[in-house]
This record gives structure tokens, C-alpha cells and sequence, in this order.
């Protein structure tokens, strides 16, 4: 039983862990965008930069934690395995627990920023606004597909750790 927490566990947080290192990429690519669009003219991507910052940050900070975190998430379950099963099985469980409330309920978010931006769109001339209204539509978009992967890739490893607190 402790080899399939261990091996869950490991492969639950390495697929995280590349998640961290596609998000960081995409950040560093978005902080060159970001620099373009500061150094043009365009009045739809001077917009859109504030959404597109803040995707920056998220994938920066969120993407780092994930690639830098996750691979010593594995080790650290371990050890605390070896001193108690039960232990470690129900930690990770309420830890497990509380991401898949918190990826629910953020995936409820991104759909609804989308749906306001859309109707906003309607209502709004200027160009800036526009921009800045096109940007929050992609970025609850990309919330949205992040938000799922995590969750995705979390639910296999919920369900495991359920059963494993089953058997004890």
C-alpha cells in the first residue's frame, strides 16, 4: 500500500511539475509580448496588456511554485509514510480535498469573466477598451484550460487516495 501512495503521488506531482515548466515558459513568452506591445502604438494592445500582464504573473509564479515545489512533494510524503501510513494517506487526502474544491470552484469564475467581457464587448467604443475587454475574454479562456489540466490531472489521484483511506 505505501508503494502505491508513493508511486502516485510521484507521478501526480511530476505531470504538475511539467505543467509549471509549460506555464513558466508560456510567462517568459508573454513577458516579451509584453514588452512589444509597451514599445508600439496599437490602442487594442495597449489594452489587452494589463490582462496579459497579469497571465504573465500567474504563469511566472504559479508555474515556478508548481516546478519547483512538486518534485519534493514526493519524497516528503514518503518520509512521512514510513513513520506512519495513515498519516500520510489522510494528509494528502485533505490536501487533495481542498485543491479539488478550489479547482471547482475557480473554473466556475473563468466561464463568468468570459460571459461579462462578451456583453461588455457590445456596449464599448473605444479602442482601448476593447482591447482591454478582448484580453479578459483570453485570459478567462486560459484560466479556464489551465484550471481544467490541474484538475484533470488531480481527480486520478483523489480517487486513489480515497481508496487507499478505505483500506485502512
Amino acid at each position: 500500500m505505501e508503494i502505491d501512495l508513493i508511486k502516485h503521488t510521484s507521478e501526480w506531482a511530476m505531470v504538475d511539475a511539467i505543467q509549471g515548466k509549460l506555464m513558466l515558459a508560456f510567462g517568459l513568452v508573454l513577458a516579451v509580448a509584453v514588452f512589444f506591445i509597451l514599445k508600439g502604438e496599437n490602442p487594442i494592445l495597449k489594452g489587452m496588456l494589463i490582462p496579459i500582464v497579469l497571465a504573465t504573473l500567474i504563469n511566472l509564479g504559479y508555474g515556478g511554485f508548481l516546478m519547483f515545489s512538486r518534485p519534493n512533494h514526493a519524497p516528503k510524503t514518503a518520509e512521512i509514510a514510513n513513520t506512519s501510513m495513515g498519516d500520510a494517506v489522510n494528509q494528502e487526502l485533505v490536501k487533495a480535498r481542498r485543491d479539488d474544491w478550489n479547482y471547482s470552484m475557480i473554473k466556475r469564475i473563468w466561464p463568468v469573466i468570459i460571459l461579462v467581457c462578451a456583453i461588455l464587448m457590445f456596449f464599448v467604443s473605444q479602442e482601448y477598451y476593447r482591447g482591454l475587454i478582448i484580453g479578459f475574454i483570453g485570459f478567462g479562456f486560459y484560466g479556464l484550460v489551465i484550471d481544467s489540466m490541474l484538475h484533470y490531472n488531480l481527480k486520478p489521484y483523489l480517487n486513489t487516495l480515497i481508496k487507499l483511506s478505505e483500506t485502512l
